[in-house]
């Protein structure tokens, strides 16, 4: 896999998001910059956490007025490490435990969101949240990193958005665990796809290690499945 190609594909897409798309939605507004992925692990495989959006995410370069934004905010996502020093946050402390079961499977571990960027640290109004994932940006970023495994960390409020993202996407609930956690189905999605809760609803419901733990097993029991 080289890794050098595919961050290259993700750099193109991104410059054309930035160029299409988000260049036109209105900044007054608190918008936030966008999450730009970048691949800095060389692994046969990847698992990616999908979360809602982002939380105020990189301002500075924002109002930077750099002349290449996105090799800027690519790299911004590498210097964060996954979250490493959020580790007692609650998604921070997702990413860390299931990366921690997958990593000695030989996953490595990508991050992205549903909606690309926040509002004032929330989700975005409605009309701008729709020409923000009318492009397709995860689409796209799953074509090209072609994760083995990916789990939606949004809960059911964001099911209509996975919907629009993914068109007739099917949830089927998993036993056992049927309230919190189902599979998704689609022909752009990897076998093993699946849609919970935020990781701060699920610490609050004491299942987060439940369901984290228990995805996990899911994909670790059926590897195969993942090719």
């Amino acid at each position: 896999m080289n890794i050098q190609a595919l961050n290259t594909q993700l750099c193109n897409v991104y410059k054309e998001f930035w160029q299409t798309t988000y260049s036109i939605l209105p900044k007054e507004k608190g918008l936030s910059a966008p999450l730009f992925s970048k691949i800095s692990c060389d692994c046969k495989q990847f698992f990616m956490m999908v979360g809602q959006q982002t939380r105020g995410w990189q301002p500075e370069i924002l109002n930077s007025n750099d002349p290449d934004p996105v090799k800027c905010l690519m790299n911004a996502y590498e210097c964060f490490k996954m979250g490493e020093k959020y580790a007692k946050s609650p998604f921070g402390n997702a990413s860390k435990r299931m990366n921690n079961k997958l990593k000695s499977s030989g996953y490595g571990f990508i991050w992205s969101n549903i909606i690309t960027a926040d509002q004032a640290l929330r989700r975005p109004d409605p009309e701008i949240e729709e020409i923000i994932c009318q492009y397709g940006l995860l689409r796209r970023e799953i074509s090209i990193m072609k994760p083995q495994a990916i789990v939606f960390f949004t809960g059911p409020c964001y099911d209509n958005r996975i919907k629009s993202v993914f068109p007739d996407v099917s949830f089927t609930p998993i036993p056992l665990y049927e309230k919190y956690l189902c599979r998704l189905q689609h022909p752009i999605l990897p076998f093993h796809s699946y849609r919970t809760y935020h990781p701060n609803y699920l610490r609050r419901r004491k299942q987060m290690n439940n369901i984290l733990d228990h995805v996990s097993l899911l994909i670790l029991d059926e590897p195969n499945k993942a090719l």
